[in-house]
């Protein structure tokens, strides 16, 4: 059984623009916001996406549990991270940081490491 969700009209701005505009905005900031590393460039764009959100006129309760799966995959992926790699990025181990496996992991008859 095919299971959707009623499309509430909110006769906003964001339901003037096209389905395509939108989509191509949102592929677009999310490309540009991952490109720049720069504090006050990623703060101009946490600035855009609530613009954008308060044009959309979404309230909390239609997008709360998006946001719940959001924050759990977030938190499970840095946990993971930090207990996995010692707190450290791109492979390097933080003063004082220490790894859970400093020795390779090594597969039986081919005898291959992997760091990890």
């Amino acid at each position: 059984m095919l299971v959707t969700w009623h499309y509430r009209i909110r006769k906003n701005l964001m339901e003037k623009f096209d389905p395509r505009a939108r989509w191509i905005f949102s592929l677009a900031f999310l490309v540009s916001a991952t490109v720049f590393w720069d504090a006050r460039i990623l703060a101009c764009f946490f600035i855009l996406a609530f613009v954008w959100y308060a044009i959309a006129r979404v309230q909390w309760q239609d997008i709360r549990k998006g946001w719940y799966l959001v924050i759990f995959l977030l938190t499970t992926m840095i946990v993971v991270n930090t207990i996995v790699t010692g707190g450290g990025a791109g492979g390097v181990v933080p003063p004082g940081g220490h790894l859970i496996w400093p020795n390779p992991v090594v597969f039986p008859f081919t005898g291959w490491k992997i760091h990890l």
